[in-house]
Order: structure tokens, then sequence, then C-alpha cells
């Protein structure tokens, strides 16, 4: 119809262009202004190209429309898939009786080492006489790539190598291969389909908070490179730091437009992270707790992926090492401050996990690692408990087993 219209249009245009044309070729001395027979082709003329030109705007208009309707309905279409994908996430839940999913990383102390845990399958895993079963467990020889769907949360005594598993792997950590996958799909000059539906290329942020001795800061301010022993350099943020009272968000965000940023920055929080050498692990434990928050946003739509390395549990009498052995008076008081903050840490999480199905206790001795976590920590969201489990070290490794048991205790409850 739209294009019928147009055609006659064009048409009657051209005719008339070719009257006039005509005319002013069968004259060698021109056309007469006055001429009544130029004067009515010029007119015709004026007449067609206002009809055609008032046509081509009022096409825009319904072009325009058409393209509003068309988002609109797009949008729709994008809140019911929404809709439908939390509902089957929900009942998917609720069938399972369990929003926490937890999986067990298994790791030989050393390669001759009289094995302590026996894995049965891939399920369940044996210590002594008690059996653990999980949603999955992998044995000694993984591959990053066989977890990386598995994410947000690890837990596991000092040593184990939990960070090394999130965010440092030989061959990349669990976020740097869940991350680099996802900005390579989404952040691509072309468009993408999803769900059956194209949206424009996206873009993915980044956000870390480190806790540190029950204190949060913001892991991406320019002047990090501080000492870890001041505040130089570093942003401490208060306990409403998600956002401020004008209602925006103060954490430092940063973009990551293609898979080197992450690793470069990945690289950096590495080299600034609060790390010392224990007696469990000489070569450096991380004595702080790390959350790395990633949004991607798309064209109508946005979504969140949230990785929490936690620091690693010690014993009390774990002495602290300079990596020989030895450590001076101060340096032991302050390696066994941190290693108290970090049990009361795990203590009150274990607390707000056994809690979760009542209200959870998120202020019980203000801890600012529960602050950090506690929007995430709901049954709206799917965590993962990923449990770097040390095979030889009993007493801790049950600990570790029992928490990641608790988290799969979770209850997830009907909206």
């Amino acid at each position: 119809m739209v294009d019928t219209r147009l055609d006659m249009l064009v048409d009657r245009l051209e005719a008339a262009r070719m009257k006039l044309s005509n005319l002013n070729l069968a004259r060698e001395d021109g056309a007469a202004l006055d001429d009544p027979v130029y004067r009515d082709l010029i007119g015709e003329l004026s007449s067609v190209q206002k009809d055609y030109f008032k046509f081509i705007e009022q096409d825009d208009q319904e072009r325009l429309a058409v393209a509003e309707m068309q988002v609109s309905y797009q949008k729709k279409q994008e809140a019911e898939e929404n809709h439908k994908t939390i509902q089957l996430l929900r009942e998917e839940q609720l069938a399972r009786g369990s929003c926490v999913r937890a999986v067990v990383v298994f790791k030989p102390s050393s390669p001759n080492a009289n094995p302590t845990l026996h894995i049965e399958d891939n399920n369940t895993i044996a210590l002594g006489s008690e059996s653990y079963t999980f949603d999955r467990i992998f044995n000694p020889g993984f591959k990053i790539n066989d977890i990386s769907q598995y994410l947000e949360h690890t837990c596991g005594p000092s040593g184990t190598g939990k960070t090394r598993l999130m965010i440092r792997g030989e061959d990349e950590g669990v976020a740097t291969s869940l991350v680099c996958n996802m900005v390579n799909r989404y952040t691509s000059n072309a468009s993408i389909k999803y769900q059956g539906t194209w949206s424009a290329k996206g873009s993915v942020t980044l956000k870390v908070i480190e806790v540190y001795n029950n204190r949060l800061s913001d892991f991406l301010v320019q002047t990090i490179p501080g000492s870890k022993d001041s505040n130089s350099g570093v942003k401490i943020l208060g306990s409403s730091f998600y956002k401020d009272e004008a209602g925006s968000h103060p954490i430092t965000e940063r973009n990551v437009k293609q898979p080197q940023d992450l690793q470069s920055t990945l690289t950096e929080i590495n080299k600034f992270r609060a790390s010392k050498p224990t007696r469990q692990n000489p070569t450096g434990s991380s004595r702080s707790h790390l959350l790395l928050i990633f949004t991607l946003n798309l064209e109508h739509r946005s979504s969140g992926l949230v990785f929490v390395d936690l620091a690693g549990t010690e014993a009390v009498d774990a002495a602290p090492s300079d990596g020989k052995g030895q450590s001076s008076g101060q340096e032991s008081k302050k390696i066994n401050q941190e290693g108290s903050h970090i049990r009361d840490d795990l203590y009150q999480l274990r607390a707000v996990i056994r809690t979760l199905n009542k209200k959870a206790p998120y202020n019980d001795g203000n801890r600012k690692l529960l602050a950090a976590l506690k929007p995430y920590l709901q049954s709206t969201h799917v965590t993962y408990v990923v449990t770097a489990a040390l095979d030889g070290q009993v007493k801790p490794l049950q600990e570790t087993l029992k928490h990641a048991v608790e988290a799969m205790r979770v209850k997830a409850k009907e909206t």
C-alpha cells in the first residue's frame, strides 16, 4: 500500500518534469513566464512536490510509530521471558528445597600422601565414618572450564587454593574464564540473539570490595598502590556503601571492554590484596575477603554476577611464618589479629546461613562481610558454594564440608 502510493507520486513528479522539459525544448527562446501553459506546468510540478514531501513526512512518522510499537512489544516480550525464567528458577529451587548449590573441588596435599578422603561418585565424598553429598564433586586433575558454571562463593582452609581457583589459575580462574566469555559474547560489534529475541551489544562493568580486619574498602580507586597498613590510597566504605543519600553508587566502577582489561585488573588486584605467609600457606595466604561484582547491561535488561573469595580459615594456634618458620612478636600479633577477624567473619557468615530460613542476623557482631554479602544471600539469587577441599587436614576439612552442607539446607521460600 505504502510503496504503491509512493510509486504513483514519483510517476506524477517525473511526468510533470518531463512536460516542462519538452516545453522548454520546443521553444528556442525558452518559455515565457506569463505563458499560461508554462504556469500550469509549474503549478502542477509544485503541487506534486508538495504531495511528495508531505507523504515522505507522514511515512517517516508512521515508520517511527511502528518502530516504537516494535520496541514496546519487544520490551513486553522480554519482561514476560524474564518473569518466566524467574518462575522456572523458583519452581526448580522449591522442587529441590534449597536455593544454594554446593560443589567440592578436591586437591591432594601431595602426590604421594595417603588420602583421607574417599570419593565414592560424582556427588558423594567420605571422610572417616561420615559421608557428605553435594551437587557435584571434581576429582584431582579437573580443568577450570569443567567448573566455570559454578560460581559466586568459595570456602575452605588456608592453602587449599581458593584464590587460584577463583581468579588466578594457570589456565585462568573461574571468574576470569566466565567473565571473558561474557565480554567476548556481549561486547562484540554484532547483535546477539538471546532467548529468541535480538538485542544490541552490551557492556560489562566491575566493582571490587575488600573486607580486611572488618573494614570495607573500594579496591579500584586510582590511588590503590598505597600501604595496606594505612588508609593512604584506600577508599573506606561506610555501612550504607551500596547507595548514598542521593541514590547514586559511590563505589568505583570499571568498564571491561575486552578480556585483556579483566586480566590486567585481576593482576592488579592480586598484587595489592592483603596477603601474608602463614604456617599453613608459606607462599602467601589471603588475609582479606574479596568481592568481584560484575554487571552486564544489555539494551533492555541487566544482570549481575558476584564472585566472593573468602580468606582462609586457620586454627588459633596456626602460627604466622615469614616463609622460614619464624616471625617477629609484632608481626605474630598482627597476623593473629587478622586471623581473629577472619574467624569472626566466617562464624557470623555460618550463623546467617543457618538461620536464613528465618530472619538472618546480618547485624550480629557488626561484621562488614555480612553487610557486603547481604544483597546476595537471598533466595531470589542463585548461589553456588565452591568448596576447596585439601586432603590431609582432617579437622579443617570436616569444618569446611559441614559449612557447605549447611549452605545446601538454605530453603527456597515461596514469594
